[in-house]
């Protein structure tokens, strides 16, 4: 429905560097009741969930065993990651976010670092010459 594509467009271009509080009150609280206001068709509010609309039990279990926090908050940003054609902005002040981009896209990395003059391993993630929805099939 038109208005379930508009929350997850929104939630992937829009979300990433909010706290998990104005995440939730942003979409669920705004954009929700923006698309009831004007009656665009969507499913019932309650049942509007970005993070199931732009992922899967499958998708979530692969993200976890690659590293990726199980928190609600992780699992969000993951989506964000994996439904984007460009790197998005995603706040990670512990860290967990950019550890398990590290585990998803090694041979990228690996690739992408190798490829530079003066690269060296273990080199902070500076620049992956491919955008994350790309190894999504891989």
């Amino acid at each position: 429905l038109i208005g379930n594509v508009l929350v997850s467009s929104a939630f992937v271009g829009y979300i990433g560097g909010f706290s998990a509080h104005f995440r939730e009150k942003l979409w669920r609280k705004e954009w929700v009741r923006d698309l009831l206001e004007r009656d665009l068709p969507c499913a019932s509010p309650d049942s509007i969930d970005p993070l199931a609309l732009l992922t899967n039990t499958t998708q979530i279990i692969q993200m976890t065993n690659e590293g990726l926090p199980a928190d609600r908050i992780s699992l969000e940003n993951g989506a964000i990651i994996t439904s984007c054609t460009r790197w998005p902005l995603i706040i990670d002040p512990q860290e967990q976010g950019i550890r398990w981009l590290r585990q998803r896209y090694a041979r990228r990395l690996s690739a992408s670092e190798a490829s530079k003059p003066g690269a060296r391993p273990g080199s902070p993630v500076d620049d992956l010459s491919a955008s994350p929805a790309d190894s999504s099939a891989g």
